[in-house]
């Protein structure tokens, strides 16, 4: 019951009429990362390419072969342990001949708590879901421009006092990207290194709109949120012994500024976040992983422009290191999220959770398709 009282709180405050358009959509499928590597990171993923880096910047797919297959779950139960809030994301990137293409589904669902003649079990659900379609290739050496295509839409089943289900329009709305690396920054036979910047534009286009009934002349329309992220990726490789094929000790520093360009005025006050991040992989096979965020985070999660660190590990299995004879690696990746304890008791509620899980599992086809 005390979590339905702030659900319901939260969504009287995105019911705002299409002439004051005075909130914005934040931590929903279309900006909330699930993918437990860049979490781990401190979210500054805007400059690392990896096959599952194109949620935050498009430009970053160039970089990637073959063709890889990746599934995310991040917990959002911060109310209570016991709660089943999660984000999932599936999706796959492929190297093509014209050029590196990448796809996701990312879905929200929560479950919420209402009795009615209507629904006499109480159980009612809050979704939103995201299509990502991405697409990248590369002008000039180590110089790269990419660009989705999003479908957003969320809905309540049933919603709160008309006992019925709703559904948004789909939004569209579109991210730019672009990434430059400068290579052999250090002149050394037994290591390699580089730098890379990134910068992206984050979801340009229509704004989301909703009915609470067919019958209902006036929509309701929310902002999506509009972002801009710039930031760095430094990578150095080792190599200890002359006869490995691979480097030894891989090292990853990594950057990201990111803003909020279009601020309500509930929000104008938390526009600008800040993350950074380390690791460090042995023998491609063992990855540890140290971030941390100095969020504006209106809703008091985490450590109001205080550093929240973030953890991860990851442990990368190649059937070719095992002896076998086909180009597939398979990688299994964790992030731990630390919540801040905040005080809730306005709508008696207090927080029980002081943690987040995200789990990752990737597949990648280490071979040219076509």
């Amino acid at each position: 019951m005390k979590k339905t009282l702030l659900v319901l709180v939260l969504i009287a405050v995105y019911l705002t009429p299409l002439e004051a358009q005075t909130v914005v959509m934040r931590r929903t499928t279309l900006d909330l990362e699930t993918n437990p590597h860049s979490i781990a990171l401190g979210e500054s993923f805007v400059a690392r390419s990896t096959p599952t880096s194109f949620f935050t910047n498009p430009a970053a797919l160039p970089k990637i072969s073959g063709f890889n297959f990746f599934y995310n779950v991040r917990n959002d139960n911060w109310f209570n342990p016991n709660d089943d809030d999660k984000f999932y994301t599936f999706g796959f990137s492929a190297a093509v001949p014209i050029g590196r293409l990448g796809f996701s589904f990312n879905k929200y669902k929560s479950n919420l708590i209402l009795t009615s003649t209507e629904n006499p079990d109480g159980i009612g659900t809050i979704t939103n879901k995201t299509f990502l379609f991405s697409y990248a290739n590369s002008i000039v050496d180590n110089f790269s421009i990419g660009a989705s295509l999003k479908f957003f839409n969320f809905g309540v089943d049933p919603f709160p006092w008309i006992a019925k289900s709703f559904d948004s329009k789909t939004s569209i709305v579109i991210d730019i990207g672009m990434r430059y690396s400068f290579e052999k920054i250090l002149p050394s036979y037994s290591a390699t290194d580089n730098l890379s910047l990134g910068l992206s534009l984050q979801n340009f286009g229509t704004d989301s709109e909703f009915k609470l009934s067919p019958e209902q002349k006036l929509y309701y329309k929310n902002k999506l949120p509009r972002y801009l992220r710039a930031g760095f990726c430094y990578e150095l490789n080792l190599l200890f012994f002359n006869d490995s094929e691979n480097s030894d000790l891989d090292f990853f520093i990594t950057g990201e500024y990111q803003r909020l360009l279009n601020p309500s005025s509930f929000d104008e006050n938390y526009t600008d976040n800040l993350g950074v991040g380390f690791e460090m992989t042995a023998l491609k096979i063992f990855s540890i992983r140290l971030g941390g965020i100095i969020p504006q985070d209106m809703m008091r999660i985490f450590n109001y422009e205080k550093l929240n660190w973030r953890y991860g590990a990851a442990v990368n299995m190649s059937l070719q290191k095992l002896g076998i004879d086909f180009p597939l690696d398979i990688s299994i990746e964790y992030a731990l999220i630390k919540i801040h304890s905040f005080d809730l008791t306005w709508i008696q509620l207090n927080k029980t959770n002081d943690k987040l899980h995200t789990y990752g599992l990737s597949v990648s086809y280490n071979s040219n398709l076509f």
